[in-house]
């Protein structure tokens, strides 16, 4: 009897909760994995209005909306934490979620290729803004769990492996994302991944030609930059 109950104690112990989301309970449809999604556009800011500062419109250290006058430049302390690493890391973690379980979900293939494409843009951007702030950092592809030991205790990668893998998601995303919300001016599409690929690839390619002196590294970036920036010109978008 007793070994009846501690047996029967340990079936319920592993149930899922029935009044919260789990992995296992909520990616079981089209529109859960769309409601999943929505939540990336809280994590673009867009070009902002009316006073807010969104991420084209006010980007740091540019001239789109230089000042006039000189700013004296003031030297910091380095604090010893930052919140966008954490907070990166986290969004990097929910794409990596969305794509460990979207084979799962039954959806049309182009559709279900669209999503893959979203996280991966997704997941480009949040690995781009770490690489921006702190240089070295690390790629990461998968969910961590607290087996990752050589992840969560390892030391930060190369800057140009974490870009390279950076691209590589971008390349997917532009090649695969097709013509879902082509014509939205307000939801991702592929448009938005060409204007996202455009941004990070200038970035790496003025990086490498003007503090690395690489101008292998440099050509290959400020193409794809290009590429990216026609594919815009040209839809007539």
């Amino acid at each position: 009897m007793a070994g009846m109950v501690l047996f029967t104690s340990c079936e319920l112990l592993n149930n899922d909760p029935y009044d919260s989301f789990t992995k296992s309970n909520f990616f079981t449809s089209e529109t859960n994995v769309e409601m999943y999604t929505n939540y990336f556009y809280a994590e673009w800011s867009g070009y902002g209005n009316n006073g807010s500062y969104g991420t084209f419109y006010f980007p740091t250290l540019n001239d789109n909306q230089a000042v006039t006058g000189i700013t004296t430049w003031d030297f910091t302390s380095i604090p010893a934490s930052d919140a966008t690493w954490d907070a990166s890391y986290v969004e990097i973690r929910r794409a990596n979620i969305l794509l460990e379980n979207l084979d799962g979900v039954e959806m049309d293939a182009k559709t279900k290729l669209y999503y893959e494409s979203l996280g991966r843009l997704y997941r480009a951007w949040q690995h781009f803004c770490v690489v921006r702030k702190f240089g070295d950092c690390y790629w990461v592809d998968h969910s961590l769990t607290t087996e990752d030991k050589d992840i969560l205790y390892g030391k930060r990668q190369d800057r140009n492996i974490v870009m390279d893998n950076i691209l590589a998601d971008l390349n997917f995303a532009v090649d695969s994302m097709g013509t879902k919300n082509a014509d939205s001016r307000t939801a991702y599409n592929v448009y938005v991944a060409q204007a996202i690929k455009a941004q990070i690839c200038l970035f790496e390619g003025t990086y490498a030609k003007y503090h690395k002196n690489d101008k292998t590294r440099s050509d290959k970036y400020l193409a794809e930059a290009k590429a990216a920036a026609e594919a815009i010109i040209k839809s007539g978008k």
